[in-house]
């Protein structure tokens, strides 16, 4: 592994362009036939450079996970690049995208049910070193090394998934991740379904080994406390598109996109004094289904500083605001300086289109959640 000392440090290590992922929503008794698409991501351009920690964050349905599983092709991109020191992940067949995934890692949300309840941790660690060739008689030394890592004893090597609190579960799974010497590993929610106690022991985890490993994360959250105590930069998603990214010190002192405003809006100030003063922006209507996304900018439907034509119709270009700060909105500059005031926005019926149909709006749903695979 890495360290921050070594050669690289800091320069870019993943570099993705336009990447899309969507999913073809199909109907038919004898014959499935396409009759649409979710457009899960929709054209998102970011670079995560290496040893940093990149937060992802976004409302529930945004696609965050689907970008990150799209990243490491676990669902296939339908458009786009993806590069990873240079090589287009979307290109690789084969022995040469199995040797790719050794060194791109994903700790998945639920330690639960990630984790294979007949194998025991000594199965569910070592499968990967076997798979890789990576096997050898110094195995069971380099498993107890990492479980003493993520301070789990080795005596958890004979142990059950079922045996484990829910923090120490999270903990195997990190072990998986990092037991073959990974450059990325990409963290979906990885503390969303611990108690908040457990939470803050995973973070901290998750930060000694970056500083001791030299790892790069891919931080995906919906939490932007957990996001502004652990990443560098931060990236903010809304309907498959990336509209603000910062680091994540400016982000949250100077949020320019107004989706951005309404999140952080909604972050308890543990301040009573501050938290009763602070003015909290209130969101009309539901999120925007992604099989049919509105024209123009994709939050227009709900922005309070939305001006009329424009927004509607022009979607808007990630652009740089200033050095390191890119956002997509026509209007940031206005809305930062005040020339733009906002208004009151009232809720829009966005009926699904006459193709789809409520079926097919359920199957959408459904595969948002994770609940079907794409395509049924």
């Amino acid at each position: 592994m890495t360290s921050p000392e070594s050669e690289g440090f800091g320069e870019p290590l993943v570099e993705v362009t336009d990447l899309e992922v969507h999913f073809p929503i199909k109907r038919g008794v004898l014959f499935d036939r396409t009759i649409g698409h979710v457009h899960a991501v929709d054209g998102v351009s970011l670079t995560i450079l290496r040893g940093e920690t990149y937060g992802l964050v976004g409302e529930s349905g945004c696609g965050k996970t689907t970008f990150g599983r799209g990243l490491l092709r676990l669902v296939e991109p339908t458009g786009g690049k993806a590069l990873f020191e240079g090589s287009d992940l979307r290109e690789l067949k084969g022995e040469a995208l199995r040797k790719a995934r050794r060194r791109m890692q994903m700790v998945f949300q639920d330690p639960l049910s990630s984790l294979d309840p007949r194998q025991n941790v000594e199965s569910t660690l070592s499968e990967g070193l076997k798979a890789h060739g990576l096997w050898g008689s110094d195995g069971h030394r380099t498993l107890t090394e990492i479980l003493d890592a993520v301070g789990l004893p080795s005596s958890a090597l004979r142990r059950y998934p079922h045996e484990f609190s829910g923090g120490q579960r999270q903990r195997i799974g990190i072990a998986r991740a990092l037991v073959l010497k990974p450059d990325l590993i990409v963290a979906d929610e990885p503390v969303s379904a611990l108690d908040v106690s457990v939470q803050a022991q995973v973070l901290n985890l998750l930060e000694d080994l970056q500083l001791q490993y030299g790892l790069t994360y891919l931080l995906i959250a919906h939490d932007l406390a957990v996001v502004r105590h652990s990443a560098d930069r931060v990236g903010v998603m809304y309907l498959g598109g990336l509209v603000e990214e910062a680091t994540s010190e400016a982000l949250y002192e100077e949020p320019l996109h107004p989706y951005t405003r309404t999140l952080l809006s909604a972050v308890p100030v543990p301040d009573p004094l501050v938290e009763d003063d602070r003015q909290r922006i209130l969101l009309a209507g539901d999120l925007p289904s992604p099989a049919n996304p509105p024209s123009g900018c994709r939050f227009h439907t709900r922005c309070p500083w939305r001006q009329e034509t424009r927004c509607d119709t022009e979607r808007p270009v990630l652009r740089e605001i200033t050095p390191g700060h890119r956002v997509s909105c026509h209007y940031a500059e206005d809305i930062r300086d005040g020339k733009i005031q906002p208004h009151e926005v009232r809720p829009e019926l966005v009926e699904a289109s006459e193709a789809l149909g409520a079926a097919s709006v359920q199957t959408v749903t459904a595969e948002i959640a994770g609940t079907l695979p794409p395509g049924h």
